[in-house]
């Protein structure tokens, strides 16, 4: 049975506009693949690009070969200072590599590069662990089988929440 991606918004989370598109689960892109942007922060392997193919995609392809993709993300910018993860998927072969956290630290740098203080997923049950190990925090809302995580990336708004933290715990 083929693992869940990471990270799933559900159909009551979207915006009417996203309602019409449904997720679906990306294949690497083919070898006549054309690459339309590639972007300029990168990982310590990887290289962020998006093909002409797949304008709602960035995938994650390894520095210096020119076709194979490692994994993509899909991302949702909720408002100016939220960026939510739809996807991030790493593909079968390339899982257990680290893959799945240099791209999750390729989004963190994305966000903070924008201004934006938050990040947030909608992750599988099954998933919590790897966005734990990344440093979110399990968020209010939950569904059976779902979970929502949150992660600030502001250090002002994690001060608060420890402030906020320790005045509970008194």
């Amino acid at each position: 049975m083929p693992r869940k991606p990471l990270g799933l918004l559900l159909e009551s989370e979207r915006l009417p506009q996203q309602r019409a598109k449904k997720t679906v689960r990306r294949t690497p892109p083919h070898a006549g693949a054309t690459i339309s942007h590639r972007y300029e922060i990168t990982s310590k392997r990887l290289q962020a690009v998006e093909y002409e193919q797949h304008d709602d995609t960035i995938y994650f392809k390894p520095k210096g070969d020119s076709m194979r993709a490692v994994g993509y993300v899909r991302l949702n910018l909720r408002n100016k200072k939220e960026l939510n993860i739809d996807f991030l998927e790493v593909y079968t072969p390339f899982r257990k590599k680290g893959y799945g956290r240099e791209i999750y630290q390729w989004i963190e740098s994305y966000a903070k590069r924008r201004g934006i203080n938050k990040v947030t997923v909608i992750s599988y049950e099954e998933a919590v662990g790897f966005w734990e190990k990344m440093g979110l925090k399990r968020g209010v809302w939950s569904k059976p089988g779902y979970q929502s995580m949150v992660k600030a990336l502001d250090d002002s708004l994690a001060q608060g929440e420890k402030l906020k933290s320790n005045n509970q715990d008194e």
